[in-house]
């Protein structure tokens, strides 16, 4: 994995990945995608449920 940081106009991390490699992206952060990339989306333990409980 290779990446390059571009800090104009705003800051983005271009990565660069190997066959097998994955990258852990917070919600909404992608900007693109390029190539033969597969998408997998999930909510961590505890998200926004243990959130919305609290307030109730």
């Amino acid at each position: 994995m290779n990446y390059e940081i571009l800090k104009n106009p705003m800051g983005i991390i271009y990565v660069s990945m190997n066959k097998g490699e994955k990258v852990t992206a917070e919600a909404g952060s992608m900007v693109f995608i390029k190539g033969d990339i597969e998408t997998v989306t999930s909510m961590r333990k505890g998200g926004f449920s243990k959130h919305s409980r609290q307030l109730l």
